[in-house]
C-alpha cells in the first residue's frame, strides 16, 4: 500500500462496526485490528465477522492486518463446546464462531515466533545490510 493509504485503527468492536457501517473502509485503505480476538469474540463478535465478510465482498482493494495469538485462533476455530456429533457441531452448544471461522478461512497467515532470541544475530546482520 502507498504511504498515503488511509489507516483505520478502531479502538473496539463498536468502533469497527461504526467504521464498516459508515463505509469508511474504502479502496486503498488499511484496517489494523490489534488483538483481533477482542473484535471477534464476545457479544458483538459474530456481528463484526458478518460486517467484515460483507465488506470483503465489496469494492477493493484494501488490506486488513490483524494480530491473533495461536490459542485465540484455536478457540475461534472451535465449533462449540462439548462432544462432536461428527458433523462439525457440538452437542449442547450453538456454533459460537461460525462467521468468525468463515472470515479467518480467507486470511493469509504470517506466523511470528513467540521470541526472536534464536535469530537475533541474523536480524542484526540483516539490519546492517539494509541501508
Amino acid at each position: 500500500m502507498p504511504p498515503s493509504a488511509p489507516l483505520l485503527f478502531p479502538a473496539d468492536p463498536a468502533g469497527l462496526l461504526d467504521v464498516l457501517a459508515a463505509e469508511a473502509l474504502g479502496p486503498g485503505s488499511v484496517l489494523w485490528l490489534n488483538e483481533a480476538q477482542d473484535y471477534l469474540t464476545g457479544p458483538t463478535g459474530e456481528a463484526v465477522a458478518a460486517a467484515l465478510l460483507r465488506r470483503l465482498d465489496g469494492e477493493g482493494p484494501f488490506v486488513v492486518v490483524a494480530t491473533l495469538w495461536p490459542e485465540h485462533l484455536e478457540a475461534l476455530r472451535d465449533a462449540g463446546h462439548g462432544h462432536s456429533n461428527g458433523g462439525g457441531f457440538r452437542h449442547g452448544s450453538p456454533d459460537q464462531h461460525r462467521l468468525s471461522r468463515a472470515l479467518l478461512a480467507q486470511a493469509a497467515y504470517v506466523h511470528v515466533p513467540r521470541t526472536f532470541a534464536e535469530s537475533l544475530e541474523s536480524a542484526r546482520e540483516l539490519a546492517c545490510e539494509d541501508d
